[in-house]
């Protein structure tokens, strides 16, 4: 019998690379026809936007079932406790991972595409298969721009580390101090949803790097961001 997860990798995929790009391409062939640009007759226009209507139907169908079925996922439940991340978030981010194939945090980096390979930032190169799944680095991106909209507690990191490379590089565009700081946030969020999923499942955990290598004591536990596993707190190891 297939697993939540599996379902929930269904119903995702199905909304996002059939419904929602259906519905997107009958909506553009609609405007354009709005605008003139696009000439169809009467008949044709009516049927196009009929199955506007019937994607846009089973895409919030869809909804629904996504949001039923993670309502009760415990990685979900302690997930949506952070500001910026709804049911829907969630759903396409946990839809992605396997947190029973990365042990550790930086492997889930890697498939997140957020590792360092050579001194630089993991990136698409020509002739080369990708070592990481490019829509969930796309929804990621989405999470840190909730944190920023929302004003999570997460976007704390990211106005920390924008001071920093303002301080420390001025001679950077605003756009690549806002892509550095916001990559900061994001692989603070991933390592924290990577042990309290990894927590939640049973399964092995390890220090975060800045404590286990580096000897930092002043680590911030999950639960300052949000994050709430039942009516507890976190177990964290020490």
């Amino acid at each position: 019998m297939a697993t939540d997860y599996e379902i929930l990798r269904v119903l995702i995929d199905l909304r996002e690379n059939v419904l929602q790009k259906q519905r997107i391409a009958l909506g553009n062939r609609l405007d354009a026809i709005e605008r003139g640009v696009d000439t169809v007759d009467e008949n044709t226009r009516r049927i196009i936007n009929t199955y506007y209507n019937r994607f846009e139907e089973l895409e919030q169908m869809t909804d629904i079932e996504i949001k039923a079925l993670v309502y009760e996922l415990p990685i979900v439940q302690a997930m949506v406790n952070v500001k910026g991340i709804g049911l829907m978030l969630a759903a396409r981010v946990v839809s992605m991972i396997d947190i029973t194939l990365v042990d550790h945090v930086s492997a889930l980096w890697k498939w997140a595409g957020y590792a360092v390979v050579n001194g630089e930032a993991d990136k698409p190169h020509k002739g080369e298969k990708l070592q990481y799944n490019p829509r969930l680095k796309t929804t990621l991106y989405l999470v840190g721009e909730s944190f920023l909209k929302s004003r999570s507690p997460y976007r704390n990191i990211y106005d920390h580390w924008k001071e920093v490379y303002e301080q420390r590089e001025p001679e950077s565009s605003k756009m690549r101090i806002h892509r550095r700081a916001m990559r900061k946030m994001i692989k603070r969020w991933l390592a924290d949803l990577w042990y309290v999923w990894r927590t939640i499942e049973g399964l092995p955990t390890t220090k975060p790097y800045a404590h286990a290598i580096l000897g930092h004591t002043d680590y911030e536990r999950p639960e300052k961001y949000g994050w709430r596993v039942g009516a507890g707190s976190i177990d964290y190891i020490e």
